[in-house]
This record gives C-alpha cells, sequence and structure tokens, in this order.
C-alpha cells in the first residue's frame, strides 16, 4: 500500500544542542537508505519552501510505518501527515461502473 507522509521540523528541534542534533540526524538519515534499499521509501524529497520532507512510502499497513517511524530518534520532533493513496484509474474505473449502474436503476427522463 502507498502513502503520502509530509514531515515538518517542530520549532523545539532547533533548541535542541547540536551535540544533540547530530546522532539523531545520522540514525534518521542511515534508517531513511536502509528502507529505501527495501523498498519502503520510494521517493524522499525537501521542499525549501516549505520547510517539509515529503516521502512517497511502500508499506504493507500503516502500522508497518508506525513502527518504523517510532524507532526514529527525531521522530517526536516533527508534526507529520501521512495519506493513503489509492490507484486513481482503478478509482475512476469504480466511478464510471456505479454511475452506469445508477443510470439504469433511474435514466434521464424517467418519472
Amino acid at each position: 500500500m502507498k502513502f503520502l507522509a509530509i514531515l515538518k521540523l517542530k520549532d523545539v528541534a532547533l533548541t535542541l544542542p547540536p551535540a544533540a542534533l547530530v546522532p539523531m540526524i545520522e540514525a534518521g538519515l542511515a534508517a531513511m537508505q536502509q528502507q529505501k534499499k527495501e523498498g519502503r521509501i520510494l521517493e524522499l524529497y525537501y521542499s525549501p519552501g516549505s520547510d517539509r520532507i515529503i516521502a512517497m512510502l511502500n508499506y504493507v499497513s500503516a502500522d508497518q510505518w508506525e513502527k518504523d517511524w517510532a524507532a526514529l530518534p527525531m521522530a517526536p520532533y516533527y508534526d507529520r501527515e501521512v495519506h493513503p493513496l489509492a490507484d486513481y484509474d482503478q478509482y475512476a474505473r469504480d466511478v464510471l461502473e456505479t454511475l452506469k449502474a445508477a443510470a439504469k436503476m433511474a435514466p434521464v427522463g424517467a418519472g
């Protein structure tokens, strides 16, 4: 299942001393590289205008991603949004199928 994750560093993180931040960021980078190798992170971007990290994730479930996320030392210092994603073509086909079935039940001009 694919997810879109949008992460924003909390202001409080910037109050941490560099000596505390360095190992947390290094651990996060290593974990993300491993997740990329394993195919769990498909894409990873930084948006300079909004100071956000945007990730396209590929996980069996949200629970699996939550477990990986909770293991990151920097996790408590991020606000995040996570959105499940569905294939648009399949969604459009499903909507069309439903509309066609509804049209058969109540044709235009009936009544």
